[in-house]
């Protein structure tokens, strides 16, 4: 069962981290990532979540949400836990253990973070080693903002825009693709240069995280440093 691990404070943007239990890549089919995103449009339907970002890897899942005040996130975080237990036990006929006992939630302490954090969400998949681009991971917020789907969306527009303040949507999606090719770029020059927020959270999640470190995954398992932003996909996983 998930729980609570910072008081949810109204107003405020938070970067939720739920692992599978043992790590286990119980995500590794599309399928499963998939029936995760609409459990994700679920939250925002009955709840009111308000989406800015978020990251279906194989092993973990990623969310950065506003709070509005309502009790919004827990819920949503407890519907997506015992949905997708549900789902990955009925379809695989195995009973057991999803999803680790806690999610990990980290508070943006300034509005200015907010394009780094993005950016490094979504280069999340890239440092893991899926894709080289994040635009080829289908299951990422970044993807939905390039690719807008007619309907269900999960992305809260309204709120991004109140946020960021584009022009226009075609202003936001530049934007995205802006802030995230110039950190791929920057993590390429000096791969080792930032500290995890995966180590950080697995050791403690009492005190508040600033985005301004680094939003990876382990660096055991980053990509070689490349010259430019690479538009090839490697056949390792179906994106």
């Amino acid at each position: 069962m998930t729980q609570l691990v910072h008081p949810f404070v109204p107003g405020n943007i938070w970067l939720l981290r739920h692992c599978c239990f043992n790590n286990q890549a119980f995500f590794y089919n599309r399928v499963e990532r998939r029936r995760y995103l609409y459990w994700l449009f679920q939250a925002r339907r009955r709840f009111g979540l308000s989406i800015l970002n978020y990251s279906v890897h194989i092993n973990e899942v990623h969310l950065m949400c506003m709070d509005k005040g309502r009790g919004e996130i827990p819920c949503s975080m407890h519907m997506l836990a015992e949905a997708m237990a549900d789902d990955l036990n009925t379809r695989k006929q195995t009973t057991g253990q999803v999803w680790e006992n806690h999610y990990q939630a980290a508070v943006i302490t300034s509005t200015h973070e907010i394009p780094q954090a993005l950016a490094r969400m979504d280069l999340s998949t890239v440092n893991a080693g899926y894709v080289n681009h994040p635009i080829h991971w289908r299951h990422s917020g970044y993807f939905e903002v390039q690719n807008p789907p007619a309907r269900a969306r999960r992305i809260d527009f309204n709120a991004m825009q109140r946020l960021l303040h584009p022009l226009d949507f075609k202003h936001l999606q530049t934007l995205r693709r802006t802030w995230a090719e110039r950190q791929l770029i920057r993590d390429d020059v000096n791969p080792g240069g930032n500290t995890t927020l995966h180590g950080t959270m697995a050791k403690s999640c009492q005190t508040p995280f600033t985005v301004n470190r680094a939003y990876r995954t382990s660096s055991a398992m980053l990509l070689p440093a490349k010259q430019a932003v690479p538009a090839l996909v490697p056949k390792r996983f179906n994106t």
